[in-house]
């Protein structure tokens, strides 16, 4: 079966008010009946495809920032996790640096 983006169903997000209530707004020309898929995908339903991404704003604006993203259920970023990755990484090259230049100056 080709894999068919939950994009292609247009579910567009109301305000945060609304995703407070866990409230989506689905057109009534639902694409993914029009096409016949809606039992695969369509919505965020367990035993559905769907890849989605949470936006900190509306995805068209320049500000948006991508919080999290999961493809076939597995997240592939979280944008804490990735915070604390940087940090992490940051502390170990500054350690990788300081041991080249303690070893470079024990060798002159």
């Amino acid at each position: 079966m080709t894999r068919i983006p939950l994009t292609l169903a247009l579910l567009t997000l109301l305000p945060a008010s609304a995703l407070a209530q866990n409230t989506w707004f689905v057109p009534d020309d639902f694409p993914t009946i029009q096409l016949g898929i809606d039992e695969w995908v369509g919505s965020l339903e367990k035993g559905k495809d769907a890849d989605f991404v949470i936006w900190s704003d509306n995805p068209l604006s320049t500000y948006a920032v991508c919080e999290h993203t999961w493809i076939d259920g597995k997240e592939y970023f979280n944008i804490v996790k990735d915070r604390q990755r940087r940090k992490e990484m940051a502390r170990e090259r500054n350690l990788l640096i300081q041991k080249i230049l303690s070893s470079s100056e024990a060798q002159k």
